[in-house]
């Protein structure tokens, strides 16, 4: 499902599909929530807009409470830029069911900062069993902030980042909550030398620190997401490159003080790409699921310096076992940098992400506002846009694959027309077709103008036909041959 003009920060899993919010992009800035069915499909949408001030969903997590209600928590800013957190309550149809701001000032290693001091922007949020919320926010480039509130929204402690005046930016992500306790993690920028990474462990019910661990290795950086072990810690980020640009999506196993029992590096680290883990899931008590975002170097506008863009998923045991991996791409597509935000694994098995694709004219220097489209992804439990892509010996899919091929008459005797919805059909195209076991039962190379599929020497049943071009499942139909 895709919808233009807008932005796809946040997904959630509801009784008849999903909830996305996200922020309009056309020229209103303001905040929406989608309501979809299970096929991805319009059921209503929602904006929010306050007199005076513009709200403002950004990277938190959409999810439910355990009173039934979904949360999210965003920011508002008036024509003045003064900022204020906004936490909202919905229903499952988008439905705003209140809302609650905060304006109180707040203290930062005794610095006063006020809210028309600077910018506050919400990067995660999460919760434990009893309903209670956990604000992991950014007040600036150099401030970060942990908040636990109450369920209906009351301030109940504050905990304040260490302050580096040296340091150019701080960088914050995710919060995870785990018997009892919160982990996350912090990366201060500096002009000239390298970054430093600290991994936190706070004690939930009074925020008092239980581990600050710096992580002294600085190639490694970018952790999204921690998840405890009985003596150790599974930590998603990346491994930079030692000689500057270019990094991979890596995952580790750190012990108790912090040295690296493990590590599963995704690809090569290559100079010409820039990858990392946006979101890690656990899936089940000893495998893992990170989605990866992955920039080229080549600048698509130098002066905006924005890069192309792919999107991953790799499965993973708790040893760093790779179970299988998949790169999403567009193919012939209008959009060329796409950014997962949100990554959930749904009741089914499967996974579902939303992101956003932005499209840049290189041609025109004072083009500022790209094309925009937000979209959501539903895949099985294998990764597979389309059954039965864990047969095949493929890592890469078209996220543009539905509608790309047409089979019909279906059923038929075995003798099909072939009808392809794209630009071309490129020269390493090729039918490959497995039956319900995953065996592949045919297989031929097609070119541009093949408009029949004759399969008459296989046996009555079911089929699933795929669409393979320059090593990219495009798209899978299934037949029946009677």
């Amino acid at each position: 499902m895709g919808a233009t003009s807008c932005n796809f920060y946040s997904v959630a899993e509801v009784s008849d599909g999903f909830l996305v919010t996200g922020m309009k992009v056309d020229g209103s800035n303001l905040p929406y929530s989608v309501h979809l069915d299970a096929y991805g499909d319009v059921i209503e949408v929602h904006e929010f807009e306050y007199e005076g001030y513009l709200p403002n969903l950004y990277e938190s997590a959409l999810q439910w409470t355990p009173q039934g209600e979904l949360i999210n928590v965003g920011h508002m800013f008036d024509s003045s830029e003064v900022f204020q957190s906004v936490i909202y309550w919905f229903d499952e149809t988008g439905d705003t069911l209140r809302t609650r701001r905060d304006y109180s000032d707040i203290v930062l290693n005794d610095i006063e900062v006020y809210a028309d001091q600077g910018w506050y922007t919400p990067r995660d949020l999460t919760q434990d069993d009893e309903g209670n919320l956990y604000e992991l926010s950014q007040w600036g480039w150099p401030f970060g902030v942990v908040r636990k509130r109450d369920s209906d929204g009351e301030l109940l402690w504050t905990f304040e980042f260490e302050f580096d005046e040296a340091a150019s930016e701080l960088e914050i992500h995710n919060i995870s909550f785990y018997d009892g306790k919160l982990y996350f993690n912090t990366k201060l920028l500096y002009w000239w030398d390298p970054p430093t990474s600290f991994f936190y462990i706070l004690d939930a019910e009074n925020g008092e620190v239980i581990l600050e661990m710096e992580l002294v290795e600085w190639a490694m950086d970018q952790h999204r997401q921690i998840f405890p072990l009985d003596n150790s810690y599974i930590v998603a980020g990346r491994l930079n490159h030692p000689e500057g640009f270019g990094s991979a999506p890596a995952v580790y196993e750190l012990s108790s003080e912090g040295e690296i029992v493990w590590e599963r590096i995704f690809g090569d680290i290559d100079t010409s790409f820039d990858r990392y883990c946006e979101e890690i899931l656990k899936v089940s008590e000893s495998e893992y699921v990170c989605a990866c975002n992955t920039y080229d170097s080549e600048p698509i506008e130098e002066i905006y310096g924005l890069n192309n863009q792919t999107v991953s998923i790799s499965r993973f045991t708790e040893d760093g076992e790779e179970i299988w991996s998949r790169e999403y791409i567009g193919f012939h597509r209008v959009f060329d940098r796409h950014a997962v935000h949100s990554f959930i694994q749904t009741s089914d098995g499967g996974f579902a992400f939303c992101g956003v694709s932005q499209d840049w004219n290189e041609e025109d220097p004072d083009f500022i506002s790209p094309p925009v489209q937000g979209w959501l992804v539903k895949l099985d439990e294998f990764g597979c846009l389309e059954p039965g892509c864990q047969f095949l010996d493929i890592e890469q899919l078209s996220l543009d694959s539905d509608g790309s091929l047409k089979v019909y008459p279906n059923p038929s005797n075995g003798s099909f027309s072939l009808e392809f919805n794209s630009q071309s059909v490129l020269n390493s195209s090729e039918i490959l077709i497995t039956d319900l076991s995953g065996r592949t039962v045919h297989q031929e190379m097609i070119s541009a103008g093949q408009s029949t599929l004759q399969i008459q020497h296989l046996s009555s049943g079911l089929y699933q036909v795929h669409w393979i071009a320059d090593g990219i499942l495009i798209d899978s139909e299934q037949v029946v041959v009677q």
